[in-house]
């Protein structure tokens, strides 16, 4: 007798919300802005200045940007030798001499764990206030990091005016090109690591400096200021041929949103992808599903529907894509919790987990009889489907459990 499939759901829910050498290296704490203009009162209110605590008028040492009523940004190396009762955070002013601003104390500090104070590598750190800064609308990140070459950057900071020059009392601005990668490694041989962004121009002129440090690189976009970096290092300032190096805030998502998981409504969970195929699943419903920006280096990507491969330009979560990258590398995908209903029939299915569903992609359940993930270039078998990786699933249902919910 010719046995019928029996069609069933796999649930993965998710809540919704609403919603040059080390010794060349000059990191720009205690930074200036060389090149550009003054900033209008108010035209930047969330920016902030790291001040040492009776420091009045202030003097700041590093900048930085509220991006949470609770929460600065800042870079690594800012907090190298700080504790939260070294320094306060003062936002909402631009001029440090005159105005007074939103004081804040510092109630926690969080470094990125794998910053490394002599290549500079994720200069990045958290800084939860020991009070909400009410009135001030926090700035936006900026959630792309593909197709920005050439895009203009605006750098912020107090810093000095020239290199071993003096601060600047009043907000400083300049904008400059974002460059390539390329022409970033070509000016500063094996020193640019992942999650490095440069900007400058050629001919020198206009850099941000030193006092600038841990503040705001952004860009104008969708009618608003977004935050894509941070000021980090670069040799000397404003130099001809030697850019300015930035924290390329998307490549950290993974840390700042386990940092600070309510904000925005978002999450972030970085994948690391092998050299080669790789099967790969959303964790997250993402803020954008182009696999160019899902994955910029990808080479192409593949679903699998009525027993066939399809190339596939979108991706979404659930779903299982067979993903080719020309080399290993870390992706962070960033979205919000979702919920979804997948029916499956009797047979094999290429599926993935979403982080937190009910019901996760297990052989607890009694309708999944097999599971097979792939790692370094082979299958293996597995009692669980892991997040973020897509898994070949073999449901084996009867009719008892016809429309039962996984």
């Amino acid at each position: 007798m010719k046995l019928k499939s029996i069609l069933f759901v796999l649930i993965l829910c998710l809540l919704m919300p609403c919603i040059s050498n080390a010794a060349s290296k000059s990191k720009k704490k205690q930074a200036r802005i060389v090149g550009g203009t003054t900033a209008l009162p108010g035209e930047f209110p969330w920016m902030a200045a790291l001040v040492y605590n009776g420091n009045r008028p202030y003097n700041s040492f590093c900048g930085a940007s509220l991006i949470h009523p609770k929460w600065v940004m800042t870079a690594g190396h800012c907090m190298e030798g700080e504790t939260t009762n070294s320094f306060k955070v003062v936002v909402g002013l631009n001029n440090l001499k005159t105005e007074v601003g939103h004081v804040r104390t510092a109630k926690q500090i969080i470094v990125h764990p794998d910053y490394d104070n002599y290549s500079l590598f994720s200069d990045i750190a958290m800084i939860e206030l020991s009070e909400s800064v009410e009135g001030i609308q926090p700035i936006s990140l900026y959630y792309d990091s593909v197709n920005i070459i050439g895009k203009s950057l605006t750098i912020l900071g107090w810093g000095d005016l020239k290199e071993n020059g003096s601060g600047s009392d009043v907000l400083m601005k300049v904008s400059i090109p974002i460059v390539s990668d390329t022409s970033c490694k070509a000016a500063y041989p094996d020193e640019i690591e992942e999650g490095m962004l440069c900007a400058g121009i050629e001919i020198g002129g206009k850099d941000s400096c030193q006092g600038d440090s841990g503040g705001p690189a952004i860009i104008w976009m969708d009618d608003q200021w977004k935050l894509i970096g941070l000021v980090s290092w670069g040799e000397g300032c404003a130099r001809p041929g030697k850019y300015g190096v930035y924290t390329r805030i998307p490549d950290f998502f993974s840390f700042v949103f386990e940092v600070a998981p309510v904000m925005d409504g978002l999450f972030g969970k970085t994948l690391f992808l092998e050299k080669g195929w790789n099967l790969v699943s959303l964790p997250y419903l993402p803020l954008h599903s182009d696999l160019s920006q899902l994955f910029p280096d990808a080479d192409s990507a593949y679903a699998y529907s009525n027993d066939a491969y399809i190339p596939a330009s979108q991706l979404y979560p659930g779903k299982g894509y067979w993903v080719k990258v020309p080399a290993a590398k870390k992706y962070t995908i960033v979205g919000f919790e979702t919920c979804m209903d997948i029916p499956l029939t009797n047979g094999w299915h290429l599926i993935g987990p979403t982080v937190s569903a009910i019901n996760p992609v297990s052989k607890a359940n009694a309708a999944i009889h097999q599971i097979y993930a792939f790692s370094d270039g082979q299958y293996y078998e597995t009692d669980i489907c892991p997040h973020g990786q897509a898994c070949w699933v073999k449901i084996v249902t009867g009719k008892k459990s016809a429309g039962k919910k996984l």
